[in-house]
């Protein structure tokens, strides 16, 4: 299984997790999640970020291109497991 493709409707929903609440709090809840199930990436953001003029700005993006892929990997996933449409016959 390679890469998923994000789909127009998993980017929105990423922006609605994004934007429901605090954004704040969202990253801060993102990157601890990161750094429990991919310690590396998370190790790996830290170091880029901090090399640039405005780590936050990366280690943003990252987090955000991390859950993009996450989040369509899920829905990938669910399609598998549960097929809608025409798909379920």
């Amino acid at each position: 299984m390679g890469i998923p493709v994000v789909s127009k409707d998993t980017t929105n929903s990423v922006i609605h997790e994004l934007t429901k609440g605090m954004s704040s709090d969202y990253l801060a809840n993102l990157l601890k999640h990161v750094r429990e199930k991919n310690p590396q990436v998370a190790e790996f953001l830290a170091a880029f970020a901090m090399k640039h003029e405005d780590p936050l700005a990366i280690s943003t993006v990252g987090l955000l291109v991390y859950r993009l892929l996450e989040s369509q990997a899920e829905a990938d996933q669910l399609r598998v497991l549960m097929p809608v449409g025409d798909a379920a016959l």
